[in-house]
């Protein structure tokens, strides 16, 4: 399945492939929220009990968290 062809809604699989972190991990962060000294939630989108997170969101996240050379991300 090619999830990068339209901005459909990844499941918590596909956005945890996408971003190279555990499904469990992406809840653990819904759940914990953002919080000074740890990772944020990547933004989702929630649809009665179902999750979904945009491609062109997450593309973003993953750039924000860019670490340059100094080990600070840009």
């Amino acid at each position: 399945m090619n999830i990068l062809c339209e901005d459909r809604g990844l499941t918590e699989i596909e956005a945890g492939e996408f971003l190279g972190l555990h499904p469990a991990t992406l809840r653990k962060m819904r759940c914990i929220g953002n919080r000074p000294g740890l990772l944020p939630c990547p933004p989702y989108y929630k649809f009665g009990k179902a999750i979904r997170y945009s491609l062109f969101e997450l593309q973003d996240y993953r750039a924000a968290h860019r670490v340059t050379d100094g080990g600070e991300a840009a």
